[in-house]
């Protein structure tokens, strides 16, 4: 069963940036693109994990291309 996450991340400057961290976000085994939402002004991104190994592939992405991020 999924559950949502909702992620604080650093490191988004513009349309370009919130592109790349839905690409991430969504290109992770388990999580399917329409359920990813990033916000560049709240600075957070929000999708449905089906287990923690997810979340923690996610956030791993996410470091290696230059985002930090943290769950909320």
């Amino acid at each position: 069963m999924s559950r949502p996450v909702e992620l604080s991340v650093s490191g988004m400057s513009c349309g370009g940036c919130v592109r790349s961290v839905t690409s991430i976000i969504s290109s992770t085994l388990g999580v399917e693109k329409e359920q990813v939402e990033v916000d560049l002004e709240a600075g957070r991104a929000r999708f449905e994990a089906p287990d923690p190994g997810v979340l923690e592939a996610v956030l791993a992405k996410l470091q290696e291309q230059g985002f930090a991020a943290e769950t909320l």
